[in-house]
């Protein structure tokens, strides 16, 4: 008997824990007030991805989690930050809005070119761009104005956040998504623990 021809859309990414979603929904109904046509991402939805791996067939989950538990040998658990408020490609011209993130990023670097060379061995290019930690809030509308975008940087110039408290990044996770019309929907697949001393 084949192997299925299901295929998922797959991507490696951190999760991150529920105080830290309750801040960045708090920035998103800040910065809401400008009035722009945005699709903000639900909070549920926010995580950091470090791989997205695209239309896999679905009997490959297993083999990707091992190689993952391979690429993480040797990580230790770390923390992270939510940091300054930022745009792609900038704050004067938001189309992508995004939190940066700050904490132990040698750690974080560490842990992504690890899970690169661990998806590049079995098949899947490697990033050309430059990787940027962040997590996405949301993504400017086709429709907005010219003003619109101006509003909306100056909402991002002006917002006061208030600093979150660090968190551990103890595990990665390979994760499915389904895109529906509200929106994508997350299923875990596997959690790969940060064990290393």
């Amino acid at each position: 008997m084949g192997k299925s021809k299901t295929t998922w859309r797959l991507f490696v990414a951190l999760e991150i824990p529920d105080t830290v979603r309750q801040y960045l929904e708090g920035i998103q109904a800040n910065l809401r007030r400008a009035g722009t046509p945005v699709k903000w991402v639900r909070p549920e939805g926010i995580h950091l991805t470090l791989k997205f791996l695209g239309d896999v067939a679905s009997h490959r989950a297993e083999e990707l989690t091992r190689a993952l538990e391979k690429a993480v040998t040797g990580c230790a658990p770390f923390q992270l930050q939510p940091a300054e408020v930022g745009a792609f490609p900038s704050v004067r011209n938001p189309r992508v809005i995004w939190v940066g993130l700050e904490g132990e990023s040698a750690a974080l670097n560490g842990l992504h070119k690890g899970v690169e060379r661990a998806m590049r061995k079995r098949g899947f290019p490697g990033e050309r761009r430059p990787f940027t930690p962040h997590l996405t809030l949301g993504r400017v509308r086709r429709d907005a104005t010219r003003s619109d975008l101006e509003a909306l940087g100056r909402a991002m110039v002006d917002l006061d956040a208030e600093v979150c408290a660090p968190w551990d990044v103890a595990s990665l996770a390979l994760i499915r998504s389904q895109l529906f019309p509200d929106g994508a929907r997350y299923t875990i697949l596997s959690r790969i623990p940060l064990r290393g001393s």
